[in-house]
């Protein structure tokens, strides 16, 4: 549940109501929080190194689980013939390394 401006470099929010400070997308007022600028490889990465999750059932919590859900585990949300080849890979550190998007690779800055 990200807000588009989770991806962005510029620490600008998508409407002048909203401000992105101390790492959270806020109303402009300080009345409260406007949404998660949270990207799924930063929710990832907390799972397994601050609430000691193991990958395996993290990565099952941000794409098998939510895909079925959704009810579009017949094209997402696992890795078997015929789904969309969306891929996250991360190094040894959990930082990530390579995205795929629909069997595309995603060569923007990581």
């Amino acid at each position: 549940d990200s807000l588009a401006c989770a991806a962005s470099d510029e620490g600008v929010a998508f409407d002048p109501r909203v401000i992105l400070e101390d790492g959270v997308c806020k109303l402009a007022d300080h009345s409260a929080l406007a949404g998660s600028i949270a990207t799924m490889d930063r929710l990832i990465r907390t799972c397994v190194q601050q609430a000691n999750i193991p990958m395996e059932d993290a990565c099952r919590m941000a794409s098998e689980t939510p895909a079925k859900i959704m009810g579009v585990f017949d094209r997402k949300g696992s890795l078997e013939d015929g789904k969309d080849a969306d891929i996250m890979m991360f190094d040894n550190n959990l930082k990530l390394t390579y995205v795929m998007q629909m069997g595309n690779e995603v060569t923007n800055e990581l």
